[in-house]
């Protein structure tokens, strides 16, 4: 046994040496991989070496095999098996059978930092048991093989990706869920301006106007296609009052007087326009910069007559830079099945549209547009942010089963349109929608919901031209109350600032505008902009219930400072012999985690909360969610933010006072059913989300999904993302 050992040493020794030689020499990544495992079969008399690789949604794929064929699994879910667990627990597995084929087996975890890379599996066909200082060389050669296999194949950077041979896969951003199978669309903007100089001022001028005159009868065009969904319209408003900007306009029309083309000038001053917005530390102004490059590229097609008619296939895949919502619906939607882009964030206008049409889009896909040919088969994960360049066999009928399950359950979902939301075990979820300014059949063709969590009071503030007075809010929150047909409105007061600019206020030019004046900060301070919404909310309401809430409340008192605010209002109103609501609900949105520490204080005086998620996560995290470099660092569905809202619930439990969600995660039907796994049972939303939502809750199981949400909070993984998609999949739940 001595002798054994002694040889065996001198055995490992020898891979080892061999093993710094392949590192040392100049190859190819996949002809590196294949030599390191055919080394481990050589030198230590194993039969089969397997590297399995890990993947998004916390599957492991058979990457390499070398050596004698041996039948292995093609995939295997974290923790599944002994390659599963092997990774998952971070500890070789090692195993002995007197019987079968396959004598001997080892798995051992690669582990770079806190990244799961993969797993190696050694196979023996003869009765050899694994040796400890086998095993003690086979680790070491897993570190090597982690360090290389996490710069050469995760390593997002475009020249570590290419040196790869076979399929490639692309890592991003899942903006809008689902699967989409097809060629890709290259989208460029505009071409190069030919004509600079001109002569003839005038004729510029002239060419000019007509142009903007056609651009923005394009855009009515686009507002004219869209039936009842509020986002989209207010996206197309927007850039019509781009268009009208006298001061934009003006300063076009001085370059053109400069002796410039029409497009030069469109150009120049564009230009000039996207780099001062760039600049600034609004993070609204810095997502409109999208929409302004849309603007100004269709400007400029108009003025060039370049515009180019896209003849798409039925399995088109936009890929951009870039792209603004007007742009993408420029094409036709019902022959775009997917979108990635290089850039972009969840706030950018653009998801809108895809969310609406149900376009998958992913982004943050570095150097997409040339990584990416119009030749070459894509399949892409939206649900996990992956993009598979030339898929394997597997993978493509993977991703296409998946894709006939979603479709399936969009036909599952228009059956159950008028169905209220209630889980397999019979758990009811109230779904209701988050909105800005509510017009005539808005609502007509939504699907069963119970009514408005939230009702954004300050698109009535920026869409005006001035202040607006009790009068006009009166008549838009009573309007507001007409339209629900007596179903309940949650109305949250102004909330402006940060991202939200009113253009008749003054800006204080603020460093970081989203934790300064704004809110009921602002509103605070200027008491009369809010005793005006107030008085204005208690006579729209007049005779029905008025649900209030007041948003970014920091702390007890400031709740109960605006509080006071409404009851005096409210003692004015009765004073005056004004019809008075007959019942009034007072809450507030927690967003920011400072009032997390003061619950129990708040929760005796408060009616109902309401989180929202968008701005506590943020806050939470210290990340800017219109930062496109930190965004996606930090995942809603991490433990710590879930635990954070568990325990919000709980509270609110033991007090028996409301608690709703009405940020982007109730939107998002992973995200939905794990608040819901949670306790939540008030989700607020967009209202194209509405009908995906309700046919996730209706397939879950809420106590058993519940019983593994609570079960996962004190896991130190960073995301449950995986675990929980995992889950849900594997237990039939609808995740589109």
């Amino acid at each position: 046994m001595e002798q054994n050992a002694l040889d065996l040493s001198v055995v490992v020794r020898a891979l080892m040496s061999s093993l710094r030689e392949v590192m040392a020499k100049e190859m190819p990544a996949q002809k590196r991989l294949d030599k390191i495992l055919t080394l481990v079969c050589e030198k230590l008399h194993v039969d089969t070496c397997a590297f399995y690789m890990m993947r998004p949604g916390d599957v492991l794929e058979l990457y390499l095999s070398v050596g004698q064929e041996v039948t292995l699994p093609s995939f295997v879910r974290l923790g599944e098996g002994n390659i599963g667990t092997s990774l998952l627990t971070q500890e070789s597995v090692l195993l002995s059978h007197k019987t079968g084929k396959v004598k001997a087996e080892a798995y051992i975890p690669l582990i770079k930092g806190s990244r799961q890379v993969g797993v190696l599996a050694l196979m023996r066909k003869k009765n050899m048991p694994f040796m400890d200082l086998t095993i003690d060389a086979v680790e070491n050669v897993a570190m090597v093989l982690s360090e290389f296999l996490t710069e050469a194949i995760f390593n997002k950077d475009s020249k570590a990706l290419d040196i790869v041979a076979g399929p490639k896969i692309l890592e991003g951003t899942g903006l809008v869920g689902g699967v989409a199978l097809g060629y890709p669309l290259l989208h460029h903007r505009t071409e190069q301006v030919e004509h600079i100089l001109s002569s003839n001022p005038e004729r510029e001028q002239k060419r000019l106007q007509v142009a903007l005159s056609r651009v923005q009868q394009a855009i009515g065009r686009h507002l004219k296609k869209i039936s009842n969904t509020q986002e989209q319209k207010d996206i197309f408003e927007t850039y019509l009052l781009f268009l009208k900007d006298k001061g934009w306009q003006e300063k076009v029309i001085a370059a053109v007087a400069t002796g410039l083309t029409a497009e030069a000038a469109v150009q120049k001053i564009g230009d000039e326009t996207v780099d001062r917005m760039s600049a600034v530390n609004d993070p609204y102004l810095r997502e409109r910069v999208h929409d302004f490059r849309d603007l100004t590229a269709r400007l400029m097609k108009t003025l060039m007559r370049g515009k180019k008619v896209h003849r798409l296939t039925g399995n088109t895949i936009l890929v951009a830079d870039s792209l603004g919502a007007a742009e993408l619906m420029d094409y036709d939607l019902k022959c775009v099945k997917g979108l990635i882009l290089e850039e972009g964030s969840q706030t950018m206008h653009v998801v809108i549209v895809a969310r609406a049409y149900r376009i998958p889009f992913i982004c943050g896909i570095k150097n997409a547009t040339r990584l990416l040919d119009e030749k070459s088969l894509v399949a892409m994960d939206a649900t996990t942010g992956t993009v598979y360049i030339k898929p394997s066999d597997e993978v493509f009928e993977n991703l296409k089963d998946r894709q006939r399950l979603l479709q399936r359950q969009q036909r599952i979902y228009t059956k159950e349109k008028d169905k209220p939301a209630i889980t397999k075990d019979g758990v009811p979820v109230s779904l209701n929608l988050n909105l800005g300014m509510m017009k005539e059949g808005l609502l007509t063709d939504m699907p069963y919901f119970d009514g408005v969590g939230l009702y954004r009071t300050e698109l009535l503030f920026m869409t005006a031209k001035e202040l607006p007075n009790v009068k006009v809010q009166t008549d838009a929150y009573r309007r507001a109350l007409v339209i629900s047909k007596g179903k309940p409105v949650v109305f949250r007061t102004l909330d402006i600032g940060s991202d939200k600019v009113l253009p008749y206020l003054k800006k204080t030019g603020e460093e970081n505008p989203a934790l300064g004046w704004r809110s009921i900060r602002m509103t605070l301070d200027r008491r009369a902009l809010l005793r005006t919404q107030l008085k204005a909310l208690i006579r729209g309401a007049a005779g029905q219930k008025l649900n209030v809430m007041f948003p970014m409340v920091t702390n007890v008192a400031e709740f109960l400072e605006a509080k006071r605010t409404l009851q005096i209002e409210l003692a004015n109103a009765k004073r005056r012999r004004e019809k008075l609501p007959y019942e009034v609900r007072v809450g507030t949105m927690l967003e920011v985690p400072s009032l997390f520490f003061e619950l129990d204080n708040l929760l005796q005086v408060v009616d109902f909360i309401s989180i929202g998620t968008n701005d506590l996560a943020q806050f939470v995290f210290a990340a800017d969610r219109a930062n496109a470099l930190i965004w996606n660092r930090y995942d809603p569905l991490s433990p710590a933010f879930l635990k954070l809202l568990f325990q919000v619930k709980q509270k609110c439990d033991k007090y028996g006072v409301a608690c709703s969600i009405c940020g982007e995660m109730a939107s998002k039907p992973l995200e939905a059913l794990t608040l819901v796994g949670l306790g939540f049972t008030s989700l607020s939303m967009s209202p194209d989300a509405i009908g995906v939502v309700k046919s996730a809750i209706r397939s879950l199981n809420y106590k058993t999904f519940s019983q593994y949400v609570v079960a996962q909070l004190d896991s130190i993984q960073p995301s449950l993302r995986g675990r929980l998609f995992s889950y849900l999949q594997d237990h039939g739940a609808k995740i589109i």
